[in-house]
């Protein structure tokens, strides 16, 4: 797995009660829906370091982890890479 649209993204985190609403409409802010690839979530680097600044990288990246999405960076930041 580690495909995802956006909108059951969205939907997962507003159940998730680790994060708050704020939080929740950052992250929708940050993470763009592909257009051409069935509005798949999409995080690009900008949208990483803005996660990171704003405290959420830990718990966003134990939310990816546990739902298998955003697999790539997952691993990497598990390894050091990112």
């Amino acid at each position: 797995m580690g495909y995802v649209e956006k909108k059951t993204l969205m939907d997962y985190l507003r159940m998730d009660s680790h994060f708050s609403a704020d939080e929740v409409s950052l992250l929708d802010k940050l993470i763009k829906a592909h257009k051409i690839y069935d509005n798949e979530a999409v995080m690009d680097s900008w949208a990483l370091s803005q996660i990171e600044k704003n405290g959420l990288r830990d718990r966003f990246l134990a939310f990816c982890d546990r739902n298998n999405w955003f697999q790539v960076w997952v691993r990497n930041a598990k390894e050091g890479i990112d």
